[in-house]
């Protein structure tokens, strides 16, 4: 599959693919790492063999690094943290550091979503 043929599907699934949708259950979900295999290793978060994935992964998974991406990882740290100073070079630092807390649970990345819209 060439650069093209790759973009083409990368576009294709953003069309039809919520953030929502790639995190519906928490086997889907993971820390750690932006994505991860059925095995649990982790792998580039667009190879078709991902089956899990970070908050920050599944967004770029779904809008790629363009500014939408960037605007769905705002939106999502204007709602874990109003008054948040990270500059946009931290932020998706930030909201990696907020999916991978000990304490995080699936629901919460669900609840999220739905506040976020995404």
């Amino acid at each position: 599959m060439g650069f093209i043929d790759t973009r083409v599907r990368l576009v294709s699934e953003r069309v039809t693919m919520t953030v929502k949708d790639l995190l519906r259950t928490p086997t889907s979900w993971t820390t750690g790492s932006f994505a991860r295999d059925q095995k649990g290793e982790p792998i580039d978060l667009h190879n078709p063999l991902a089956t899990s994935w970070c908050l920050v992964g599944a967004i770029c998974r779904v809008y790629g690094t363009d500014t939408e991406a960037e605007t769905a990882v705002t939106r999502c740290l204007h709602l874990i943290d109003p008054f948040h100073t990270h500059s946009d070079s931290e932020e998706r630092a930030a909201l990696v550091a907020w999916n991978d807390a000990q304490t995080r649970s699936h629901q919460d990345i669900v609840e999220l979503l739905e506040k976020a819209g995404i």
